[in-house]
């Protein structure tokens, strides 16, 4: 199987683009990035190095009794709020078990500065949900952070593992 999409990425690579009025010049780079961002099986790859550039986090808690409900419309909220003012994310899916008693997020940022915007955007939706509807929070994240996201993330006092990427695909 060959590779015809890099023919494509190269002859389109120096092309200038006008959006909303206002020019754009593609570098090869940013071409490669947003052709990575948008193939599924080169998502979570930097194209022009062997870092991994991308995070991606699971997030789990359990769900305080009683509190169900309001823990699922906060999530909706939150959903709706990264939506709106989250560019740099590329996954933000909430799974709840079968007996609703705990909940993991998977999430999947461009870099360690969209998930620094992420929990800026979320400060006070993921306060509420963590003093009133959940509890055991605990976090892993998997790629390289940045120095000033691994001491916001430490601060925070959540139970938080990191993993840099080995080998993979």
């Amino acid at each position: 199987m060959g590779f015809p999409w890099i023919a494509a990425i190269c002859n389109i690579a120096i092309a200038k683009l006008n959006v909303d009025g206002e020019e754009w010049k593609y570098t090869l780079r940013n071409l490669a990035l947003f052709w990575v961002k948008e193939m599924p099986s080169f998502k979570y790859f930097d194209a022009f190095n062997e870092n991994m550039s991308n995070l991606q986090v699971s997030a789990k808690m359990k769900i305080r009794e009683g509190m169900l409900e309001g823990f699922k419309g906060l999530a909706t909220e939150c959903v709706q709020r990264v939506k709106q003012k989250d560019p740099g994310t590329i996954q933000y899916d909430w799974f709840i078990s079968p007996d609703k008693t705990e909940c993991e997020i998977r999430e999947t940022y461009e870099n360690s500065q969209a998930f620094l915007a992420h929990l800026s955007n979320l400060s006070d939706l993921l306060k509420t949900l963590y003093e009133n509807f959940a509890f055991e929070h605990s976090v892993v994240i998997y790629g390289d952070t940045s120095p000033e996201l691994l001491e916001k993330v430490k601060a925070r006092g959540v139970d938080t593992k990191f993993f840099s990427l080995l080998q993979g695909l």
